[in-house]
């Protein structure tokens, strides 16, 4: 347990060392898509917006992490110490990741208390994505209001930002 804490604070205080950048704090669980092609207030699928959603209307990163029972939950299925060395690694290419989208000064948003990611494109396009179905330790999406915000594998950020962002 004490292992843990420590992983998250160690997370926490790489993504929070943004030089004077505002941000929007979030923890969260993990992710799965829906797309709705018209935001429409009668679509079922699109959920009432509360506190644990967060909207996202314009250009920016999301970074994500687990919350503490899925984390338990993982450590479980593997084992404690593959757990940890999966985290370390993560945490690494995590903090990578997080120097180059501050390079590239973009808005970063990590998150805290938000379990759903509702994006809204410049058309009116919905993106829907609940954190609680994902199953990776953490990672990041990016969003440019004119495409569907795109989960980046964070181990080769470069040529995933400047793909997606062009």
């Amino acid at each position: 347990m004490k292992k843990c804490i420590l992983i998250l604070c160690c997370f926490l205080i790489i993504v929070s060392c943004n030089k004077n950048k505002k941000k929007v704090v979030e923890k969260s669980n993990i992710v799965k898509s829906i797309v709705v092609s018209k935001f429409n207030s009668s679509n079922n699928l699109i959920p009432k917006v509360n506190s644990d959603t967060l909207i996202i209307k314009s250009k920016c990163a999301i970074i994500y992490d687990q919350t503490e029972k899925n984390i338990e939950k993982r450590k479980k299925e593997i084992g404690e110490e593959k757990f940890y060395v999966g985290a370390d690694d993560f945490l690494f290419y995590l903090n990578e990741a997080n120097e180059y989208l501050e390079s590239k000064e973009i808005k970063i948003i990590t998150t805290e208390n938000h379990k759903i990611l509702k994006f809204v494109s410049d058309n009116k396009k919905v993106t829907i994505i609940n954190l609680d179905l994902e199953k990776d330790m953490g990672g990041v999406y990016l969003f440019n209001s004119k495409q569907t915000p795109k989960k980046i594998n964070i181990m080769d950020i470069s040529d995933e930002f400047e793909s997606y962002m062009k």
